[in-house]
């Protein structure tokens, strides 16, 4: 993995959540305060790296569909701009 310099970390007073984690089908992430301006991407990674959800279409509450995932970990990463947040997801 390589690290990026320019990439910062968002700060404290965004609140981003991931429930329920772990999931059976489907997860909720909720940002807030939301500012659609910067809100730039959703992945989902395997843990081999491979990209398995991307979306562009971020809002306050987002609705995402596992259904077609195998059970595992996946690492779920928000980008807002320069800035990121991780979250590893459990799919059971």
């Amino acid at each position: 993995m390589f690290l990026n310099k320019d990439v910062q970390y968002l700060p404290d007073d965004v609140k981003i959540e991931v429930f329920p984690n772990p999931a059976h089908s489907f997860i909720i992430l909720t940002i807030s305060p939301f500012n659609s301006d910067c809100a730039d991407g959703i992945l989902i990674y395997d843990l081999s790296g491979k990209v398995v959800y991307q979306s562009n279409n971020i809002l306050e509450e987002n609705y995402l569909d596992l259904d077609n995932f195998t059970n595992g970990e996946y690492i779920l990463k928000v980008t807002t701009g320069t800035l990121n947040k991780t979250f590893k997801v459990l799919k059971k």
